[in-house]
C-alpha cells in the first residue's frame, strides 16, 4: 500500500457488476469481500470472479484493491489466498484477528505467492480487530510483521461480543487501544463501517469523532457514504495552510537554535510541529479534495 486511505468501500465478491462501479466511486480503496457479505456456497465462485477482475484490471485501478479474506479460524483463509493473491492486488484484509500468528501465517503465504507471481511490490496486510481478545493483544498484533500496513476496527462483532450498543463514547477504550498500538507501530488505524446507509449526517458525525480520536480513515458500505468519508478525513484548506505555516515557523526556529516557538498564541515544539508536517503532507498538493471546504467537517 502506497498511502493511508481515507475511505474504503466494501463490495461483495460475488457481484462483479459492482467492482468497476466501486472503483469509480471516489473511494481511496475498494475491498472485495470473500467473508461476511457472502454465503458459504458462493465462495468458490467469488474467488474466480476476483481472479478474473484482477487479471483484467491489472495495475490500472485508481483505488487500492483490497480483498477481505476469511479468518484463520474459518479454515479457508489459505484457500482464499492461494486463489486470489496475484498482480493487481495491493492488500489482503485478515478479519477477526486475535493472535499475531494470524498475521505471520498470512505473511508467509504472501512470501510464497509473490515469488510465484513475481510481484512488482509487496502485498500489504490489513488486520481487523473485532473482539475483546483482539483488543487485549492489539499491540502484539500491530508489531507482528513488517507487511502489516494497518489496523481496522470491526464494530459489529465487537459490540455483539460485548453485549454493547455501540457509540463513540462507549467504544473509546477499544478505539484508544487500537489507535495507540497502530501509532506505536508506525501504521494506520481505520474505523469500521456505519451500517445506517440512509443516515449520512450520522455517518459524518461518527467519522468526525473517529478522526478526532486518531483514525486515518473509515470503511464504507455504500457509494453514497464515500464523499462524506473523504471529507471527514481530509484536512480543510485552512488546516493545510496553517500546518504549512507552523512547519515553516518551526523550521526557522530550529535553524536559529530554538526548539520551540509561540505560534498565534500556542506553544509549538517538536511533537506539534511533526503533527503539522503530517497534515501538510497528508495528500498530494494537486489533489482537489485535499483542500476540502474551509467551513470544516
Amino acid at each position: 500500500m502506497t498511502h493511508w486511505y481515507r475511505s474504503k468501500l466494501f463490495v461483495p465478491g460475488n457481484r462483479p457488476e459492482l467492482f468497476a462501479k466501486a472503483l469509480a466511486s471516489g473511494a481511496d480503496a475498494v475491498s472485495i469481500d470473500l467473508e461476511d457479505a457472502l454465503p458459504a456456497g458462493e465462495r468458490a465462485t467469488a474467488r474466480q470472479l476476483v481472479c478474473d477482475f484482477l487479471d483484467q484490471q491489472g495495475q490500472a485501478a485508481g483505488a487500492e484493491v483490497v480483498v477481505r479474506l476469511n479468518s484463520r479460524a474459518s479454515g479457508v483463509m489459505i484457500e482464499d489466498m492461494l486463489a486470489v493473491v496475484r498482480p493487481g492486488l495491493q492488500m489482503v484484509n485478515v478479519p477477526k484477528v486475535e493472535d499475531p500468528n494470524d498475521i505471520l501465517l498470512c505473511a508467509d503465504i504472501l512470501d510464497h505467492m509473490e515469488r510465484q507471481w513475481n510481484f512488482d511490490r509487496p502485498v500489504g496486510i490489513l488486520a481487523t480487530i473485532e473482539s475483546p481478545a483482539g483488543v487485549r493483544r492489539v499491540a502484539e498484533i500491530a508489531g507482528a510483521h513488517h507487511r502489516l500496513a494497518g489496523l481496522q476496527f470491526g464494530v459489529g462483532d465487537f459490540a455483539i461480543s460485548m453485549g454493547m450498543t455501540a457509540s463513540p463514547a462507549r467504544l473509546m477504550p477499544a478505539w484508544s487501544a487500537l489507535v495507540g498500538a497502530a501509532r506505536e507501530a508506525g501504521i494506520a488505524a481505520y474505523d469500521s463501517a456505519f451500517t445506517d446507509i440512509a443516515d449520512l449526517s450520522g455517518f459524518a458525525a461518527w467519522a468526525a469523532e473517529a478522526r478526532a480520536c486518531g483514525f486515518a480513515g473509515k470503511s464504507c458500505i455504500h457509494p453514497s457514504q464515500v464523499d462524506a468519508c473523504n471529507r471527514a478525513f481530509s484536512p480543510t484548506r485552512a488546516e493545510i495552510e496553517q500546518a504549512k505555516a507552523i512547519v515553516e515557523a518551526y523550521d526557522q526556529a530550529v535553524a536559529s537554535g530554538r526548539g520551540a516557538l509561540t505560534f498565534k498564541g500556542q506553544l509549538i515544539d517538536y511533537p506539534f510541529a511533526e503533527e503539522a508536517r503530517r497534515v501538510a503532507n497528508l495528500l498530494p498538493a494537486d489533489h482537489d479534495e485535499a483542500a476540502g471546504d474551509d467551513s470544516g467537517q
